[in-house]
């Protein structure tokens, strides 16, 4: 089963995945659509991206995400868009 943490940091959040077996390299694509632009989350959260790392990290992924000036994330909003689409993303 997929573990997900999320956690604030001084400039954005950092949400970490372990767990993921053989789904690690279509989360992997799926996360670097997100840090390309293309992510179906909250919009409104989204806009307040100013950078996003997708980290390759043993068997699961870390993303880092940096908030744009005088922004911060909502933690919750940020679990749920990471959920939704690890979710998404292992069941096709």
């Amino acid at each position: 089963m997929t573990n997900i943490e999320t956690s604030k940091t001084s400039d954005g959040v950092r949400v970490s995945l372990s767990n993921l077996g053989e789904g690690k390299i279509k989360l992997l694509d799926a996360f670097n659509s997100c840090a390309e632009g293309k992510c179906a989350c909250s919009e409104e959260e989204y806009k307040k991206v100013e950078s996003m790392k997708v980290i390759e990290d043993g068997d699961g992924v870390t993303l880092e995400l940096i908030a744009k000036p005088n922004e911060t994330f909502d933690l919750e909003c940020v679990t749920e868009c990471v959920t939704s689409t690890s979710e998404k993303t292992l069941n096709n």
